[in-house]
């Protein structure tokens, strides 16, 4: 899977927010105040940069870094009403905007890098990645731990329709859930690519042993299946004290139960 491909999810993710681990620097965690202003901050300098306001923000720089972090604060998703659909994508999009912007930096047409790059976007993609490997990292695993919290309300939230709204609901809620699916895909891909630290490889991997029980129980059986293939790919690739806990992970996308959400 491409970088650019492995991201182009999230932008349907981003489009419905917007209708209606790393060593923290803050001694404690964010109130929701602070993390949502955090958010708000943090997609402003990156709609900046992508408008040539300013630089992109780095994780490295004193001014944007504390924020960069307070934005992506995973402890501050204890705070968040998940349950309320809507306002766990809000909280998911920011991270999730920064980071295609990150992938399709310096990109005269971003979007058909996403779906279909050429080679010559494959590389500044690539350049991309080993120049923000820290801020993308980061990004991914909030971002795994964000949607994996909104796995299982979105699951209740589909069980508690009746038929005719869920006629009305289906293709948006199977976006959130396939578009989730793909990012947490693309974390188990990140394991053997060389672009990234074992640092960064450390983070994701934490955030997909977190989660890995709330994507399989609504992924769709084929879908589980391409993350067991994803696995045992990138498995060889993995730095080798990493393998141990991608066995744990592919015999939890080994299950064929599947009921509720999985089953759309």
């Amino acid at each position: 899977m491409s970088l650019g491909r492995r991201f182009a999810a999230v932008a349907a993710i981003v489009a419905l927010a917007a209708t209606p681990m790393a060593a923290w620097s803050q001694a404690a965690a964010p109130t929701l105040e602070q993390f949502k202003a955090a958010q708000t901050a943090y997609v402003t300098r990156i709609t900046e940069a992508q408008a040539g306001r300013a630089t992109y923000p780095r994780l490295n720089d004193p001014k944007i870094g504390p924020t960069m972090r307070t934005a992506m604060d995973n402890r501050a998703l204890s705070l968040v009403n998940f349950s309320d659909v809507a306002a766990g994508l809000q909280v998911c999009a920011p991270p999730a905007l920064a980071t295609q912007a990150y992938v399709v930096a310096g990109l005269a047409d971003p979007e058909s890098a996403l779906t279909a790059p050429t080679a010559d976007q494959q590389l500044q993609i690539g350049r991309n990645a080993a120049l923000y490997r820290d801020e993308l990292s980061l990004s991914l695993s909030f971002m795994v731990d964000c949607f994996g919290r909104m796995m299982g309300p979105l699951a209740t939230f589909w069980t508690s329709l009746d038929e005719p709204t869920r006629a009305a609901r289906r293709s948006g809620v199977v976006q959130i859930r396939d578009g989730s699916g793909q990012v947490y895909e693309g974390g188990i891909t990140m394991l053997s690519e060389a672009t990234y630290s074992p640092q960064n490889k450390e983070q994701v991997l934490s955030a997909l042993m977190r989660n890995g029980a709330a994507f399989a129980g609504v992924m769709t059986p084929a879908h589980r299946s391409r993350i067991v293939a994803t696995i045992d790919k990138t498995g060889a690739g993995a730095p080798a004290d990493m393998r141990p806990r991608l066995a744990q992970l592919r015999a939890t996308f080994a299950q064929t139960a599947c009921t509720g959400l999985c089953a759309v």
